[in-house]
């Protein structure tokens, strides 16, 4: 019936209101148009963002198979690009143990920890990420993005009056959480000890203190005097922050990070990690003192989601004592 008029009819609390059926259609070609204005600007300053079709075989690491647009022809190459550093993601154990899940448990999550429950696969990685660190507790996320932002965001905004001291070449991943937090923060210059200690030394000492700090820089390829900044933070009473990213599962006698292989894991307040490079597969998480997960837990944004709907077959648990390596 509606057909027969020039214009569609939405009810709405029981009165009909009129809208004109061309009104949508503009407003979407004048955004249209705005955003590809902005593309062919991206295309011209040689910033434009493509994505490479590679699949990977597993037993073949590090070669690759490269598909053209057509998803038909495909080239074989060397691929240089991958973060799963030692190609954990076709380890045996670990495709044995993510089949296993798989098989007994499903492919779906059913739902977030909090409204489906959670499953003994993850807390008992929880429990080993803990033990992995030398911390009270260990809490998963969905990518380690998401666990910097959310626990820093979260710390900063509950530690009343907190002042955040952050090295300068610092991931998106922990500026997005201190941004979030709403702190003073504080930019100290890169692995800059002396620096830090100058801006410490000028603070009011009875504020709360977060040092944020990573220890592999990625894009610098340099590593962060830990022990040192440590010794400032101690000095001036400031908790630690240390994103492991680039560093766990590659260093330290149990894969614990650069933190761990100089003996001063313990020394940190909080640790953040991922459990895809080193690892190869999916996941980042927290680990720290049982109050401060626990206070990340329960007051991070929902939508940050604490391995929100992800299967264990990602995250699958491996008994630390049964063989891991390549043999």
């Amino acid at each position: 019936m509606y057909a027969a008029y020039p214009y569609r009819y939405m009810v709405t609390m029981g009165r009909s209101t009129r809208h004109s059926s061309t009104r949508p259609w503009n407003a979407l070609a004048s955004a249209n148009a705005r955003l590809n204005d902005r593309i062919v600007r991206l295309k011209r300053e040689g910033l434009y963002r493509t994505f490479v079709r590679l699949e990977r075989r597993v037993g073949l690491y590090p070669t690759a198979w490269l598909y053209e647009a057509d998803l038909r022809n495909t080239e074989e190459v060397v691929s240089f690009c991958s973060n799963d550093y030692l190609s954990m993601g076709q380890h045996p154990l670990v495709l044995e143990a993510m089949q296993t899940v798989l098989r007994d448990s499903g492919a779906g999550a059913g739902g977030t920890r909090s409204i489906s429950g959670t499953t003994p696969h993850h807390t008992r990685l929880e429990t080993e990420i803990a033990d992995l660190h030398t911390k009270e507790a260990g809490l998963l996320f969905t990518s380690c993005f998401v666990a910097n932002d959310s626990s820093i965001g979260t710390l900063g905004k509950l530690l009343p009056g907190c002042e955040i001291y952050s090295d300068a070449n610092n991931h998106a991943s922990l500026i997005s959480g201190m941004k979030r937090s709403g702190c003073v923060t504080h930019i100290f210059r890169h692995n800059d000890v002396v620096h830090l200690d100058a801006l410490l030394s000028a603070s009011d000492r009875t504020v709360p203190k977060l040092v944020v700090f990573e220890s592999i820089y990625s894009m610098d390829g340099d590593i962060a005097p830990i022990g040192d900044i440590c010794d400032v933070a101690d000095k001036h009473g400031a908790l630690t922050f240390l994103d492991e990213v680039h560093a766990v599962g590659l260093y330290g006698p149990t894969g614990g990070g650069v933190a761990q292989e100089r003996g001063i894991d313990h020394r940190i307040s909080m640790i953040s990690g991922t459990l895809a490079k080193g690892y190869g597969v999916f996941g980042g998480y927290i680990a720290g003192s049982a109050a401060m997960v626990d206070v990340v837990r329960s007051f991070a944004p929902k939508r940050t989601g604490h391995i929100s709907g992800v299967r264990e077959p990602q995250l699958s648990y491996i008994d630390p004592g049964s063989p891991s390596r390549w043999e």
